[in-house]
């Protein structure tokens, strides 16, 4: 008998060693007894209206044994559709996170077709929600058996956090209603607080920029939203603080005008979150980061009138070697920009390496608010371009609603980003733009990457709202950001990555030394001073105490984002 049970007792620690999803340090994973059966999928997907799938890596019909010759065509063609691939859940927008971090597991549609196609970060199981209720579900049952669970919207995400391997994705893109208030009151009319607003917008989860500007067009507003028409309105972009690319100079952040979050927390609970309800809720969804407190199914954010605008283009190419085109070409352009600035004129300004001989393209977009007539934008370029306008390649200058302005099908990328936030004090500095040219030439860019700027400053720096990003948002002149172009091998990644981090992330904070502050949203994946960068560490510990009130088991969580320094990379795993 005692031999019997000291057997029993060697078996029981067998498992307990074997499976560290029943010590609950990782999360459940399919190989594991823990992980759902498949009556368990069955009855989810029952519960929500036959909307569970399986999703594939789109590709995976251009490789044996699966392969078909007109849906590879097909998937082929599509590939770099930013649409197309928003609606698949099998995809993402920045195809360098559908592959594994650590093996070389990929499924691509241009390799050969006898490589085999692996699932790599694509979840096992999505569920494709349609209603508030089925979120609710979803998250209930991924909290029941201990699931790592993903959130996607559109598939954008710089770091990562929409999919993940031996993943459960909610897939919140069909939850795309869109309601104009004339006069919107934060917790309904009958609220007991009684604060209206004025005129808003409530959208679901699902909108994307594209269809939130065109919805706004017929009616004549805007909101302060992001240039590219495919990224999600409601999700991590307005979560991470949401930064425009030229509408936040006159208007503020994304965040600076969410009046109400409509959220489905750990519990599965859907709560209202506003300036009087679930204060703390609110404060952190606005920059703490998305993926990390609950699932947004809706935001309210205040409206403007979709002004008529005028942009003008100045474009100047040259070689990165040629010390010259950094100080007279690319210092001119940001000297206009700042120029502009002062005229109430917000701009953005990019630059791309073209070759890997050093030609570089670089291009400053001059925005001019509420006017109709070119001759306003060009009787402003004279005097501050003045005899150097003759080096720069001067596009007509057009003229629409400030909506019309947004890319509404950007293609596909593999990229990595960094950024850094410039201070007010740096850029108006006398010699604050040729500083800028300089530091921006130390950069040891590669053919296909670049740096891009987005105006901060104006109303950004005058409003006195809390929120948790960085104290220093509120004194900052332009977000820098750095895209660093991928191959999709797994070497070429983890050098990338490796590249990124040690040697282009110094010399980017470098470009203003007097401070070290990034955008999580356009962040290094991979940064390793995350809390301080992104939050400021006084900030950063009131997230942490909001993240263990509303999820104190960790449900939610991202790739650098609040709390995740107690996991894996994956958020599989505690470490």
């Amino acid at each position: 008998m005692a031999l019997f049970r000291l057997s029993a007792a060697i078996v029981v620690i067998f498992l307990y060693i074997w499976s560290p999803s029943q010590r609950i340090q990782c999360r459940c994973r399919s190989f594991e007894r823990c992980w759902p059966s498949q009556q368990d999928w069955s009855a989810l997907n029952n519960s929500i209206s036959g909307h569970l799938v399986n999703p594939r890596p789109v590709a995976y019909v251009c490789h044996d044994p699966d392969f078909d010759h007109d849906a590879c065509e097909h998937v082929r063609y599509m590939a770099n559709n930013s649409l197309w691939r928003a609606s698949m859940p099998g995809a993402l927008q920045n195809t360098v996170w559908e592959s594994s971090l650590v093996s070389t597991q990929t499924c691509l549609p241009f390799s050969a077709r006898e490589q085999p196609c692996n699932q790599g970060r694509i979840p096992l199981y999505a569920a494709v929600v349609e209603s508030k209720k089925e979120v609710q579900t979803a998250v209930r049952f991924a909290r029941k058996y201990n699931l790592r669970l993903v959130i996607r919207n559109t598939g954008h995400d710089g770091a990562g956090s929409s999919s993940g391997p031996e993943s459960f994705q909610i897939f919140t893109h069909r939850l795309n209603s869109i309601l104009y208030h004339s006069n919107f009151c934060p917790g309904g009319s009958h609220s007991k607080y009684q604060t209206c607003a004025g005129p808003a917008v409530s959208i679901g989860a699902g909108v994307m920029f594209r269809d939130l500007y065109a919805r706004g067009a017929e009616r004549g507003f805007v909101v302060t939203g992001g240039d590219s028409g495919t990224v999600g309105a409601a999700g991590g972009f307005i979560q991470g603080g949401g930064v425009p690319a030229f509408m936040g100079y006159t208007w503020g952040l994304a965040v600076d005008n969410v009046l109400e979050f409509e959220v489905v927390v750990a519990t599965g609970q859907l709560v209202i979150a506003n300036a009087d309800e679930n204060a703390d809720l609110f404060w952190a969804l606005r920059g703490g980061g998305g993926g990390s407190f609950g699932i947004v199914v809706r935001v309210t954010m205040r409206t403007y009138p979709d002004l008529p605008t005028l942009k003008g283009e100045l474009t100047v190419s040259g070689n990165r070697h040629d010390p010259s085109f950094w100080t007279e070409d690319i210092a001119g352009l940001l000297n206009a920009l700042r120029a502009f600035n002062h005229l109430d004129a917000p701009g953005v300004f990019r630059l791309i390496q073209t070759s890997a001989k050093g030609s570089i393209s670089a291009v400053l977009e001059v925005y001019l608010l509420n006017r109709t007539l070119a001759e306003d934008l060009t009787r402003m370029m004279g005097p501050i371009l003045g005899t150097s306008r003759r080096k720069y390649n001067i596009s007509p200058i057009t003229v629409g609603k400030i909506s019309s302005f947004a890319n509404p099908n950007e293609p596909t990328i593999t990229e990595f980003f960094g950024s850094t936030i410039l201070s007010r004090n740096f850029f108006e500095s006398p010699n604050g733009p040729l500083v800028m040219a300089k530091r921006m030439a130390a950069i040891n860019l590669d053919p296909g990457d670049g740096l891009l700027t987005s105006n901060l400053g104006g109303r950004i720096n005058n409003e006195n709202s809390d929120l948790p990003l960085h104290p220093a948002w509120r004194s900052s002149a332009h977000l820098v950001s750095l895209v660093v172009n991928v191959d999709t091998s797994l070497r070429a990644r983890e050098r990338a990555m490796v590249r990124l981090t040690d040697e282009l992330m110094p010399m980017l904070y470098a470009i203003d030394s007097s401070q070290w502050v990034s955008y999580s949203n356009m962040g290094n994946p991979n940064e390793p001073d995350f809390k301080e960068r992104y939050w400021g560490m006084r900030n950063y510990r009131r997230l942490v105490s909001i993240k263990k009130k509303w999820d104190p088991k960790d449900l939610f969580i991202a790739r650098v984002g609040v709390r995740s320094d107690g996991w894996d990379s994956e958020g599989m795993c505690r470490t």
